[in-house]
């Protein structure tokens, strides 16, 4: 009786070959990572991709963070503003600049919402 092969070599007859499981997995992964890859590629080389600067990047994060600790704590704008006295407008606006709203304002914000205002902004 022989012994059966650990990782049997490929065969091929014809147009098809036999590959292992294993390799198959790898070579899916790397047909993903290509496709991804050359999405990417489309992107960047698209005149019309719309580019932001790291400070518009970290103030949107920064206004996802308000955004998200409100939500936690489950307050509306309307509720957050009634808490902190001012307009839902100014809530919004905060949320979604918050490079444009006053240390005052994001004091009051981080107190109503019970954090520091370190964690909202940093």
């Amino acid at each position: 009786m022989s012994a059966l092969p650990t990782q049997p070599a490929p065969s091929s007859s014809g147009d098809h070959i036999t590959i292992t499981a294993e390799e198959y997995r790898r070579l899916k992964r790397l047909e993903a990572e290509h496709k991804a890859l050359e999405r990417a590629g489309t992107k960047l080389n698209n005149p019309d991709t719309k580019w932001v600067g790291a400070e518009d990047a970290a103030a949107r994060f920064a206004g996802s963070r308000l955004k998200r600790a409100r939500a936690e704590r489950g307050l509306s704008q309307a509720q957050l503003a009634q808490e902190v006295g001012v307009d839902q407008s100014t809530i919004s606006r905060i949320e979604s600049d918050p490079d444009r709203s006053t240390l005052a304002q994001l004091r009051a914000v981080a107190q109503a919402l019970g954090v520091d205002i370190s964690d909202l902004i940093a």
